[in-house]
């Protein structure tokens, strides 16, 4: 059975990053447009212009309002960030058998405190779009790190801009589901409470800021404790560079990711072949991955939970967790008198 689907947002994630010739996937509407599963209804945007252009790229019918479309099995959902939160609880109200929610999943206190209290109600099964998480080889990562294998985490830094919400919740994220206890193990969200390890990320010092976003959303330096050892969050202005980068050091292993993510290069920690008593990160592997094993991994794990259950990578628990950390940072940045205040 195909299920249909309505994407809610016809801008550049949802329909206009790429087209259906294109070789790498981008955008929601490629996503569910190639999959065999699902069948695209349409595009609802309050931007009549924008639906009718999308609609033209992917097929469907444009609709102004989710109240004015059909009713859908599931609901995409990309528009912006600031808007996350009412489009969410709109769109609930349609009891639809999933929703794709892009990150942040709110961008408030007070928002995420509404869906705590709409966690308890709500049987919807909500996955958040944190992209990694649906890449093969991040799988693979984590398993390695949980299980001990790379040894005792010890320091490491990463590089974003563009906001510690609408991006540096990628890296806030990615370091849960990395070193996270009980990561994505939900189906939706009544089965769980929120995972055990909150305190998993700490704040530690806040170095420096910067509004390369928007004031309500600036890029943040900050050390965070995590999982025993220190982690560096460094912001780089999106207006002259987009970044996306992780060094990882652990007592076994160094593991760098590159390129945005989709480059990786492990390395062992051996015995100095010059220096008696040194030892030394020595480059043992790299691996390339396909951007578009994000999306497509996302709608592959739609599939797999609405067949059978299958838990989701990404449920809605573990993205209010991530929001509720890359609030704190902002909050102790503005608490510093470095930005703007909420």
């Amino acid at each position: 059975m195909r299920r249909s689907v309505l994407i809610i947002g016809a801008g550049l994630m949802g329909a206009l990053y790429d087209g259906p010739g294109d070789g790498k996937v981008l955008s929601h509407a490629h996503a569910f447009a190639s999959s065999p599963d699902h069948r695209l209804l349409g595009f609802i945007d309050s931007d009549a212009q924008k639906a009718r252009q999308a609609c033209g790229i992917w097929g469907g019918k444009p609709y102004a309002d989710v109240h004015e479309a059909p009713k859908a099995d599931i609901y995409s959902i990309a528009v912006p960030d600031r808007l996350h939160y009412e489009v969410l609880t709109e769109t609930l109200k349609r009891d639809p058998s999933l929703i794709l929610l892009e990150k942040p999943v709110a961008t408030s206190h007070d928002e995420l405190d509404s869906l705590r209290l709409m966690a308890r109600q709500v049987r919807t099964p909500i996955l958040v779009n944190h992209g990694r998480r649906f890449i093969e080889y991040y799988s693979y990562l984590r398993g390695k790190v949980v299980n001990g294998e790379y040894g005792q985490f010890i320091h490491g830094t990463g590089y974003y801009g563009k906001g510690i919400l609408h991006n540096g919740s990628h890296m806030v994220d990615l370091l849960f589901y990395l070193f996270g206890r009980d990561v994505g193990a939900a189906a939706s969200w009544p089965k769980r409470e929120a995972a055990d390890d909150g305190a998993l990320i700490g704040i530690e010092g806040i170095l420096w800021g910067m509004d390369d976003h928007s004031p309500d959303d600036p890029s943040v330096a900050a050390l965070l404790g995590v999982a025993g050892g220190r982690f560096a969050l460094i912001p780089v202005d999106s207006g002259k560079v987009t970044i996306f980068e992780m060094d990882l050091l652990f007592e076994k292993k160094r593991v760098k990711l590159l390129d945005g993510g989709m480059k990786a290069e492990e390395y062992d920690l051996n015995e100095s072949s010059a220096y008696f008593g040194h030892r030394n990160y020595v480059r043992s592997s790299g691996t390339e991955m396909d951007l578009s094993e994000s999306l497509n991994g996302a709608v592959r794990n739609i599939t797999a939970h609405l067949d059978g259950d299958a838990p989701l990578l990404c449920p809605i628990l573990d993205g209010m967790r991530t929001l509720e950390t890359c609030l704190r940072i902002k909050d102790a940045y503005h608490g510093l008198g470095l930005g703007a205040p909420d």
